[in-house]
């Protein structure tokens, strides 16, 4: 979409849900960031983020959810201190979209922190979907003016209100400055990107110095977001900040043995650690998409929920974000309840023949016992099983307890 100078307070920003990945809290401004908003609904979002205004966002059900507001998108930035300030850096986050058209979610890099503060004004390079369900927009704004437009992404698959999408952009060098913007959908086990532009900023405009990373938004809240994450990329080899999205299996009864745990997600290193509720667990690296972990009996001796996340040392690295593990507690069996048996008599000296019982909570491993003994047993039917009675069992006139 292309931003109205007649309308300055409303343009551009996509309105797709995108997960915000942010590097949690690192002292050192080269840290990688992931927030993944795992905290109880709030009126501000917390973890260290600056709220232009801060009406415009809210914790709710584990995410950034954008709110309807009256001001513009350069009032309703969100972003990190100068004192995370990076000059290469790549910044990401998850979006889910609540309407079709979505209206602008955004995200931005190098954002100047000097002057972020001052109102309708923000410089910085950005990627926003563009109030469209197939195009996104990546562009340089420039204090009060309008969004620059350095490249219409075109998308080619339509956004919706099911899937989640992520929106990712980098910046990294100076004259020229080089970006990379991308639109990802998750496909249940991958990211598919669906629109991506490469281009190198040469203008005198070009914006040259490090700056902060945020998302924002204009005056809609059709969408929220979640993960969201900055991977420093400045000279030096770092290690990536690690994601992950399932867990093979993702629950266990009670009380159970050792199991073998397998974390699948992305940029994992050979030294990535699998941490439960915190502590470190033996891991075997298998790949950058995939670890596993021998998770002890003594784990899961009790019913609730384990959180499970992946740790990677520096340079770079940092903790990804959680997923919950369920611990189930261990079904108790009903207590079963006979009401007929058939035939309920037989002739002393018979030859072997199939009783038949008939209850209620029964259960496919319930038994019949003849007289306190176990039975060759065929489960038929929550109310029903049947056993063979051999010709011993009624050789001699009298009752049997069944």
């Amino acid at each position: 979409m292309t931003l109205r100078e007649a309308n300055r307070h409303r343009f551009f920003f996509f309105s797709a849900m995108i997960t915000l990945f942010l590097a949690v809290s690192l002292p050192q401004a080269s840290a990688n960031l992931l927030d993944d908003f795992n905290r109880s609904d709030s009126s501000l979002l917390g973890n260290g983020w600056i709220e232009k205004n801060p009406a415009s966002q809210a914790l709710l059900n584990l995410s950034a959810q954008k709110q309807s507001v009256t001001t513009g998108y350069r009032d309703n930035i969100v972003y990190r201190p100068g004192t995370e300030n990076l000059l290469d850096v790549e910044a990401s986050v998850e979006l889910r979209l609540n309407t079709i058209p979505p209206g602008y979610p955004q995200i931005f890099v190098r954002v100047q922190s000097d002057t972020v503060a001052q109102p309708d004004f923000v410089s910085g390079y950005i990627l926003y979907i563009n109030d469209s369900d197939s195009q996104a927009i990546l562009g340089r704004q420039t204090g009060s003016n309008f969004v620059t437009t350095l490249a219409s992404i075109p998308l080619s698959a339509i956004l919706n209100t099911t899937d989640t999408f992520r929106l990712r952009l980098s910046a990294t060098g100076a004259n020229p400055v080089s970006l990379s913007a991308n639109i990802e959908r998750f496909t249940g086990s991958a990211w598919e990107t669906i629109g991506q532009a490469n281009i190198d900023d040469t203008s005198a405009s070009q914006i040259t110095t490090a700056g902060s990373v945020g998302f924002g938004g204009y005056v809609e809240n059709s969408y929220r977001y979640d993960n969201f994450r900055r991977v420093n990329l400045g000279s030096g080899a770092v290690n990536p900040l690690p994601a992950i999205t399932v867990l093979t299996p993702s629950s266990q009864t009670e009380g159970g043995a050792d199991f073998l745990l397998t974390v699948s997600g992305s940029d994992f290193v050979d030294g990535s650690v699998v941490r439960w509720n915190g502590a470190d667990r033996v891991t075997t690296f298998v790949s950058a998409v995939e670890l596993q972990a021998t998770i002890t009996g003594a784990d899961i001796a009790v019913t609730g929920n384990a959180e499970v996340t992946v740790y990677t040392p520096g340079p770079g690295g940092g903790v990804s974000n959680s997923l919950n593990f369920t611990i189930d507690p261990i079904t108790q069996n009903p207590v079963p309840a006979l009401t007929e048996v058939t035939p309920s008599s037989v002739t002393a000296g018979s030859s072997d023949f199939l009783l038949t019982v008939t209850g209620s909570g029964i259960i496919p491993e319930s038994i019949v016992r003849w007289n306190g003994s176990n039975r060759t047993t065929t489960y038929i039917s929550d109310t029903q099983l049947q056993a063979t009675i051999p010709a011993s069992d009624i050789a001699s006139a009298g009752t049997a307890e069944v």
